[in-house]
């Protein structure tokens, strides 16, 4: 036999195309039989980490839009019972059951958490810009304390106590956000 047409002698993009006598210009044979001088158990691990560097990349790619998919799965999941209702009970037209559906979900979900969290955003951004606000408010509940519990200097220990916890609070919040988005860079 000659030796052109053995595959095992074929090298690079020529051992992919070989017909390898199986009648198929691509053979899974010729291809394991060809992948150079690195042992099965090489191979094995050279795709292991492609894999790995390929799953990686996707997680931080997706790494973005996580709580978007996250907040859609568990709009999902509330609003499920309520298009087989609506489609399968009352015979809507998919597409109007689903436009209702979005609807309500902006209604009564996206909308109010939304003003929610710009509310408290901008109560946190206001206080965090005049703390002699926040210590006004405290030193009335002392003197209310003072006056109707008879309870003295209630609120001096609890000021203090406050500050501390709600900076360690604050700082452990940002650096835990922000060294998680940090270690993937």
């Amino acid at each position: 036999m000659n030796e052109e047409n053995h595959p095992q002698h074929l090298h690079g993009w020529d051992a992919f195309y070989s017909n390898n006598g199986t009648g198929s210009f691509f053979s899974i044979k010729s291809c394991i039989v060809n992948l150079g001088n690195y042992s099965l158990q090489q191979r094995n691990l050279i795709i292991f980490v492609m894999l790995l560097i390929l799953g990686l990349t996707i997680f931080v790619g997706l790494r973005a839009i996580a709580q978007g998919l996250l907040g859609a799965i568990i709009i999902y999941v509330i609003f499920r019972p309520m298009n087989i209702y609506l489609q399968e009970k009352k015979h809507w037209n998919r597409s109007l059951a689903t436009l209702l559906i979005l609807l309500t979900a902006l209604v009564c979900l996206v909308i109010p958490f939304f003003m929610l969290i710009r509310l408290v955003a901008d109560k946190i951004t206001y206080y965090s810009a005049h703390p002699e606000d926040i210590e006004s408010i405290l030193r009335n509940v002392n003197d209310y304390a003072e006056r109707k519990l008879n309870i003295p200097h209630v609120m001096d220990d609890t000021i203090a106590k406050v500050k501390e916890g709600a900076a360690q609070i604050i700082t452990g919040a940002v650096n835990k956000r922000y060294s998680f988005s940090f270690n993937w860079l």
